[in-house]
């Protein structure tokens, strides 16, 4: 058997990040009977508050009941793609109709009250299946989920309504198992996972977290002409982390490397290097560049070379596999700000990361990250803009000129701190 102490930090933490048992979900049944206790329970709130001032009505929503992660669950509903408009359903006897606007729960959707019940197909339920070749306006579905974005096309932005299938699958306790989604996007942009290599595969490869009996259908890229489509159940998830801070603990980041290691073939196990490997990434283009950076790359191959082999590299034209194949192996990664660096989530624990700003734009996104996904992290913001003739608005896209002796005084201790750190349980 192998000793601990002869694998790294890092080996150890992936071993111990099982993947999610999804024999342990919530039944539908169990979210419906919650459900219908919570509508009996808003209408009873509602004939106390009638006469009350409106803006103290109100308050909890009539036909969406929040579950963990302020997530929403609700039930017999139509969902018109072409223009997100979703239609609740309910009996005539229901006194309450009014409009309820969703955007503030994460959605771009207008929600629209109806009183006929009858107008749904709910004679008809049936399952959405991986057989099933097209959606039908006469069949109420079930066990259906649907998610949101941001709307922003980035890498970054893109990962963060793609993590929500990584929060759903490691906390599958508290919800039941989906058949099938729909994404709504608030630009009603569909380039939500196709403006790139990276964000269609970081999309599909998230999904393989489910086994494939239970991988849930993704219902956008279905063919078909039916445009309203009758739900019976459904999820309502949509991005509730804060916009610079994706990931809920230290187990996600460990769990979204146990996904994509697999897919792409990638052993947990790591040994020390007699070197460590080290990145600098660069941009293509004339903005948010480091001016004097071969002076900083030539002394930093002068001072550490024997402790770090480091190469400079764009990752524009790389596929989404060869960043996480490279960022695997990678020990320190550094560059200017940028949504390139959603790929620290690949790298291992303890590795290190260097991100270089603009004086005037000092942004949390990777840094949040880093910590949750328990990188050596330095940030350099106290860099001097260079001079320019030509007016750039956004601060992030400055051009810059480092301190080199003041970057060297925080590259040496990364250099020393991911070697003591990420390989300390190594002889």
């Amino acid at each position: 058997m192998e000793s601990a102490d002869s694998k790294t930090k890092s080996t150890i933490l992936l071993e111990r990040q099982s993947l999610p048992d999804f024999s342990e979900s919530k039944s539908w049944d169990e979210m419906t009977e919650h459900y219908r206790d919570y509508i009996r329970s808003f209408g009873k709130k509602r004939k106390v508050t009638r006469g009350k001032k409106r803006e103290e009505k109100g308050r909890e929503n009539p036909v969406l009941m929040t579950i963990p992660f302020e997530w929403q669950y609700g039930e017999d509903f139509s969902f018109t793609r072409d223009k997100h408009v979703i239609t609740f359903y309910r009996s005539p006897d229901d006194p309450f109709h009014y409009d309820y606007d969703i955007r503030s729960h994460g959605f771009d959707c207008d929600i629209l009250l109806s009183s006929s019940l009858s107008d749904l197909p709910l004679n008809n339920i049936a399952r959405v299946t991986h057989n099933t070749a097209r959606l039908q306006d006469d069949v109420c579905y079930d066990r259906i989920a649907i998610l949101s974005t941001r709307g922003y096309a980035n890498m970054y932005h893109n990962a963060e309504w793609i993590v929500n299938f990584i929060h759903y699958a490691s906390n599958i306790a508290n919800f039941p198992l989906i058949d099938a989604f729909f994404i709504v996007n608030p630009t009603h942009d569909l380039r939500h996972s196709t403006t790139s290599d990276w964000n269609s595969a970081f999309f599909s490869n998230t999904l393989s977290i489910f086994p494939d009996e239970i991988r849930p259908v993704f219902l956008n890229s279905m063919k078909g002409r039916v445009n309203t489509v009758c739900i019976h159940r459904a999820l309502f998830i949509s991005i509730t982390t804060p916009i610079m801070d994706m990931f809920l603990d230290l187990r996600e980041p460990l769990l979204v490397k146990k996904v994509m290691y697999r897919a792409f073939h990638i052993s947990e196990e790591v040994r020390r290097p007699p070197r460590l490997q080290t990145l600098f990434i660069v941009r293509e283009g004339t903005t948010r560049q480091i001016v004097n950076l071969d002076e900083l790359v030539g002394r930093m191959k002068e001072e550490m070379g024997e402790r770090m082999e480091l190469r400079t590299m764009f990752f524009k034209n790389m596929s989404f596999e060869q960043q996480v194949v490279l960022m695997s192996s990678t020990d320190i990664v550094m560059g200017m700000h940028g949504a390139a660096f959603v790929n620290i989530m690949f790298m291992r624990p303890r590795s290190g990361f260097m991100e270089f700003f603009s004086p005037i734009a000092h942004i949390l996104y990777y840094e949040n990250m880093a910590r949750k996904t328990d990188l050596v992290y330095v940030g350099v913001a106290r860099n001097r803009v260079a001079p320019s003739k030509r007016k750039i608005a956004d601060g992030r896209n400055k051009n810059i000129i480092v301190d080199v002796n003041m970057v060297m005084r925080q590259f040496i201790p990364l250099v020393n701190d991911v070697f003591e750190q990420k390989y300390f349980l190594v002889s």
